[in-house]
């Protein structure tokens, strides 16, 4: 049951969302919302698991979250931002509360169980259930162009499986399990640093100074939260030996 509820939440919902959001406004844009993944999580952790929060992680969490900000942003205001909200902006915001509540199930879900275990059982439930909707919503119509479909589709579908999804949802379990749902879901805020990036580096995209300034900061940020969670390497090192 917890399987199937992390599948319905992590791969239906947040996919779902995406995809309908992502037609409706830019991409960069749409790795706005990812920013407020940490925040939420970080707050939800602490009611629902009382994991340890002190002003160190807390700094650490807005640093990340506003330097994710200024680079997807390019410096704007949220006002500026909120006026400008539409049906795009409010789907994305499902995923915001899809990969929240999915990384706070994987706490229950993960008990017993290993994170390549954990990943492969939710993305092949939410793969069947990602079916059935579009066989109900859609039809056969969109199944029957998959075999007209250029070879270049079929590599980004194949990357999105193996690398975005199976690969990555592993990963990032892994690191729920170890760090804890809050500390976890602070290192999301890198995705639209990385993601911009990537859009400059493949797509030919502007690269400007909004996001090597918020990157750094966003980095920054992360650092700050883990060593306040964790301490320093040198430190850890000096407990074990005693």
């Amino acid at each position: 049951m917890g399987l199937a509820c992390a599948a319905a939440a992590g791969v239906l919902g947040y996919s779902t969302f995406f995809m309908l959001g992502v037609q409706l406004v830019p991409a960069g844009k749409a790795s706005i919302v990812v920013t407020l993944n940490p925040a939420a999580t970080l707050l939800l952790a602490a009611l629902l698991f009382r994991e340890r929060l002190n002003a160190r992680i807390l700094l650490g969490m807005a640093l990340a979250v506003g330097g994710a900000w200024i680079a997807i942003s390019g410096g704007g205001s949220i006002g500026s931002w909120l006026e400008h909200t539409g049906r795009g902006e409010l789907l994305l915001l499902g995923c915001v509360a899809s990969w929240v509540t999915y990384t706070l199930m994987g706490r229950f879900v993960m008990k017993g169980l290993d994170a390549l275990t954990t990943t492969t059982a939710t993305s092949m439930l939410g793969a069947a259930m990602l079916c059935g909707l579009s066989l109900a919503l859609e039809g056969t119509w969109g199944w029957s162009r998959l075999a007209a479909a250029p070879w270049t589709s079929w590599a980004c579908l194949a990357a999105l499986a193996l690398g975005a999804t199976a690969l990555a949802y592993a990963w990032f379990f892994e690191g729920v399990k170890v760090l804890g749902a809050g500390a976890a879901a602070g290192y999301i805020s890198l995705v639209p640093v990385f993601g911009i990036l990537f859009s400059s580096l493949w797509l030919g995209e502007a690269l400007h100074a909004s996001l090597l300034i918020g990157g750094s900061i966003a980095v920054a940020g992360m650092a700050t939260m883990h060593f306040a969670r964790y301490g320093w390497p040198r430190r850890r090192a000096v407990a074990a030996q005693a």
